[in-house]
């Protein structure tokens, strides 16, 4: 974990698949992102999978792509 006194970084986990389903496949809330609107739970999983990878090569942060 990762922790200042305005922000908390904690290494993802796939325990946040269902919030994280709930922002990414919102037609609203994906309107102006770069990625593409989650359609299915496993889209969300497999996000987590890539920020989890990139966490446990850098020992921080996520990747966006």
């Amino acid at each position: 974990m990762l922790m200042t006194k305005r922000l908390i970084m904690v290494k993802p986990d796939l325990k946040y698949a269902d919030e994280l389903f709930n922002i990414h496949s919102d037609l609203i809330a994906t309107q102006f992102t770069l990625l593409t609107r989650h359609l299915t739970i496993e889209d969300t999983n497999q996000m987590i999978r890539n920020w989890i990878r990139y966490w446990d090569e850098n020992n921080y942060g996520i990747l966006f792509l």
